[in-house]
């Protein structure tokens, strides 16, 4: 999967199709960890950069919705 980050943030496979995603934070947040390979981020850290004006309790709920759409978005791609 190839992930552009400049400009629109978008993500293709590898026929380069494009990767929709279900909504723009869901995007925002497979671009953040995308950005970083390897980087282990504490789902505190995730939750304050995409909900930055939420709550705590919202933003780990949103998180945990977000991380769920993005298993399903990439389920395909996993072998």
């Amino acid at each position: 999967i190839k992930f552009y980050l400049f400009g629109s943030v978008r993500a293709e496979d590898e026929a380069g199709n494009e990767i929709s995603f279900p909504t723009k934070k869901v995007r925002l947040l497979a671009a953040w960890l995308a950005s970083a390979p390897g980087k282990q981020w504490s789902r505190a850290q995730l939750a304050s950069r995409v909900w930055p004006d939420a709550y705590q309790d919202s933003a780990m709920a949103s998180l945990r919705q977000a991380l769920a759409q993005l298993r399903k978005v990439f389920a395909p791609y996993v072998t």
